[in-house]
């Protein structure tokens, strides 16, 4: 199981991070004692000490791979301009997944349609994002992989970074990774048992492979060429020698 971890800082980088390492399936935050570093990120307990750190652990933890009921369209989450515009955006990302406009009519009927409700907190919206998550997620050398048992067809949201180099399997076969939570990646899943594969190749490797490939087969062709004419060359001097004597 991977587990995020984050490093101690002086201040917090993010203005209602409580929400994006929800979000972000940060579990850990790891304190150096001798830096004297005072800021805990809100919603961290400690869970082990010693003399030089300690270790706090999100109570707000949501595992790599879950689902929501809930979703918005991209256009409706760039317009929300309220009394705290950020606050108001990462509470939605935890309760809405966002879509974009070319996926919001393929897949808007996977969810319900309500009114931008923000009046949850992290500690809710994360009991209820916690609700169905994946059972387990290994990360390899190439990707990673992930198991969820779903009630009924869904997306399953994973807060890595989206890539067109990735590729993803469900139950062995090729599905669409969806752009989610503006720059995020999801994939559709079947009602029932779900092995998830994702599989990344850094793009323009496919065709450097390509290329080099053909490069060598025109390689292979013009050296077998060259021995072809060296051999004939050698011939007709043979020939040549013979029929002077």
């Amino acid at each position: 199981m991977i587990e995020n971890i984050k490093s101690p800082t002086n201040e917090p980088s993010l203005k209602n991070r409580e929400y994006t390492d929800a979000l972000l399936s940060v579990r850990y935050f790891y304190r150096y004692v001798p830096f004297n570093t005072k800021y805990i990120p809100e919603g961290f307990r400690l869970k082990k000490k010693n003399n030089k750190s300690e270790i706090y652990e999100n109570q707000n933890f949501i595992p790599f791979g879950f689902t929501y009921d809930r979703a918005i369209n991209r256009t409706e989450f760039n317009s929300i301009h309220q009394t705290d515009p950020q606050k108001n955006r990462c509470n939605i990302l935890l309760s809405s997944i966002v879509l974009e406009k070319q996926d919001w009519e393929k897949y808007r009927s996977l969810f319900q349609y309500t009114k931008i409700d923000t009046s949850m907190d992290v500690a809710q919206l994360s009991r209820k994002r916690n609700e169905i998550v994946c059972s387990s997620f290994h990360g390899n050398s190439t990707g990673f992989t992930a198991e969820i048992n779903l009630p009924k067809e869904n997306l399953i949201f994973f807060s890595v970074p989206y890539d067109s180099g990735f590729s993803a399997t469900v139950n062995g076969e090729k599905r669409e990774i969806i752009k989610t939570n503006i720059s995020f990646m999801a994939v559709k899943g079947d009602k029932g048992k779900n092995t998830i594969n994702f599989t990344y190749v850094p793009p323009g490797i496919k065709d450097g492979i390509l290329i080099s490939t053909l490069a060598l087969i025109f390689f292979i062709i013009y050296i077998g060429k060259q021995i072809l004419y060296s051999s004939k060359k050698r011939r007709l001097s043979t020939l040549t020698s013979r029929e002077r004597r």
